[in-house]
């Protein structure tokens, strides 16, 4: 899973829990066992917060490092074309090989700032709708009992082609 799709998931379920705590502290109960009922759910939501607030940390912080790495590797092709530019200037390279190289180190750097941009946005993000908007949670479904969330995000391909498969001859 990449960043964005943790992300996404994660300040998803931690949205989805404040919003369902909140609901929960809000409402009076008339009878116990509804208040009992009610309790429980705020503790598994409440498992869902924290365990999201944890998680948030934890990708953010491999976020931040990535983000380190990256801008190594953008210093690192600055300093490949100055190094191919010098090979020029000492007439070790024709103007043709140097744009060649120069073109596919460009090429590299640009590649490798789009990403670092794409992560300077993810580690900068604080609500999913910043990154792709909220994802549906079923707390009873996608949610273990310690407050992970267990659902992946994306297309289910047995969901997809599930209706194929028993129309094809082999």
């Amino acid at each position: 899973m990449n960043y964005k799709n943790e992300l996404q998931l994660t300040f998803s379920g931690r949205e989805i829990a404040l919003k369902r705590i909140g609901a929960i502290e809000s409402t009076v109960f008339d009878d116990e066992t509804s208040a009992q009922f009610s309790i429980k759910r705020r503790e598994k939501y409440q498992n869902l917060f924290e365990k999201s607030e944890e998680r948030i940390a934890e990708i953010k912080s491999r976020i931040s490092d990535d983000i380190s790495a990256k801008k190594l590797e953008l210093e690192n092709y600055e300093n490949n074309v100055a190094q191919v530019d010098t090979q020029y200037k000492l007439g070790e390279l024709s103007p043709e090989e140097r744009e060649k190289r120069v073109h596919a180190i460009r090429k590299k750097y640009d590649k490798a700032k789009a990403e670092m941009s794409e992560l300077q946005q993810l580690s900068q993000a604080s609500t999913s709708l910043e990154i792709g908007g909220q994802i549906p949670i079923d707390i009873d479904k996608d949610v273990d009992e310690f407050g992970n969330i267990i659902k992946k995000p994306g297309l289910d391909a047995s969901k997809m082609f599930g209706s194929l498969r028993s129309k094809m001859p082999f």
